[in-house]
């Protein structure tokens, strides 16, 4: 399987489970797996701007408990060597304020075989900010 495949795979797991399951994540990921998200620079976010692969289930929680997933679609997945790129539509409603956002995403994805060692995910954090109590 590619990682392309891969990565619409999981996407669409996680898309299906509308991000309530993290599950789906985990034989994507390499035991000592890195995430960056552009999410951390959201002040009162609770988002951190990275994660280590002991800290992933915080990220997850604190999307899970803060935001409601409404769609997760790649509309673009590109492979060059072990490195593949995931444009995709990005729909979330804030639990708190029931405002919602939607917007591309990018996620810069580095893989050492089927696994990925590492993700960097950038969107726009002003439609997240917007959201925010």
């Amino acid at each position: 399987m590619s990682n392309i495949a891969r990565i619409r795979e999981a996407y669409e797991a996680w898309d299906n489970v509308k991000g309530s399951n993290r599950a789906v994540w985990d034989h994507l990921l390499a035991p000592g797996f890195e995430f960056r998200t552009t999410l951390g620079s959201v002040e009162g976010s609770g988002f951190k701007a990275s994660y280590r692969p002991d800290e992933l289930d915080e990220y997850f929680e604190t999307l899970r408990s803060n935001f409601e997933m409404k769609e997760i679609a790649p509309t673009v997945v590109v492979e060059d060597g072990p490195n593949a790129i995931a444009v995709f539509q990005s729909e979330w409603a804030n639990r708190a304020t029931g405002r919602s956002f939607r917007c591309e995403v990018a996620a810069i994805w580095t893989f050492d075989g089927d696994q990925a060692v590492s993700c960097r995910e950038i969107m726009d954090t002003a439609g997240v900010a917007c959201t925010l109590p």
